[in-house]
């Protein structure tokens, strides 16, 4: 069973850091697993929508609503795997952080990068570059890592 973490404040945050950590590495293995699956079966509808999020995501002004919206982008990515199981396993691992934990690290990452990232990652998905997405998916996931790990070494 996944552990769900609910932070309240900053300071649980940094004693919760180094699972946060490990919940990326599981992050890692589930979801480039389902983008792997799912490009294939995407459809220039999947692309308009994540190109729509990207756009609200861009529009937005509050770290809650990058986090809300970087989880849409993510699971509107994966979608098409055709495995609902693992769409709820990345469900259950992604919403485990809590929504505080989850707006807290998208404050800690900022949203430049991370938009960024997420457009190069549609642009190969649209492109079919299964090998090229899945390697920026994971060093997506990476530099939240390593953000967290900044901020857990400060």
């Amino acid at each position: 069973m996944i552990q769900k973490v609910k932070v309240q404040n900053s300071e649980n945050l940094e004693q919760s850091i180094p699972l946060l950590i490990e919940m990326l590495d599981i992050r890692i293995g589930l979801e480039t697993r389902a983008l792997k699956l799912a490009i294939p079966n995407m459809t220039e509808s999947d692309f308009a929508r994540a190109r729509n999020i990207l756009a609200l995501c861009g529009a937005n002004e509050l770290p809650h609503g990058w986090s809300l919206l970087n989880f849409q982008f993510h699971m509107c990515l994966y979608e098409s795997c055709g495995r609902p199981k693992l769409l709820e396993l990345i469900e259950e691992t992604a919403t485990s952080f809590g929504h505080l934990s989850r707006a807290r690290v998208s404050f800690v990452t900022g949203r430049q990068i991370p938009h960024a990232e997420h457009v190069e990652m549609l642009r190969a998905c649209e492109a079919r570059n299964i090998g090229l997405a899945v390697s920026l998916l994971e060093q997506h996931i990476e530099h939240t890592q390593r953000a967290l790990i900044e901020l857990h070494e400060q």
